[in-house]
């Protein structure tokens, strides 16, 4: 009866060791930090995108405005210049720079 107390205990320990494998994995996913800002771009970057897409030199835009704002729940960058008597509004995705929306008015 001695074997199988040791063959009991011995598995005892396997499952204390398991568990204690996969609960440690788990707290160690819970302490990761939230880095949901790496792809975050700055003003500039947006502005860059918003004036190659209307392929437009920087030096040549005059009443150029940038601000954070909440588009529809994403943040983006709107973007307002004028360009030629042209004026035009972009808005692009603060994190990926993805253009969200571009307008221009004569």
């Amino acid at each position: 009866m001695r074997s199988n107390q040791k063959v009991l205990l011995l598995l005892l320990v396997i499952v204390l060791i398991i568990a204690a494998g996969c609960s440690s994995g788990e707290v160690d996913n819970a302490e990761e930090p939230d880095n949901g800002n790496q792809g975050d771009m700055d003003q500039a970057k947006a502005e860059d995108i918003a004036l190659a897409h209307a392929n437009v030199d920087r030096v040549a835009v005059t009443s150029l405005t940038t601000k954070l704002d909440n588009y529809g729940g994403t943040e983006v960058y709107e973007i307002k210049f004028v360009y030629n008597d042209r004026e035009y509004e972009y808005k692009i995705h603060a994190q990926t720079g993805e253009i969200v929306e571009a307008e221009s008015d004569n």
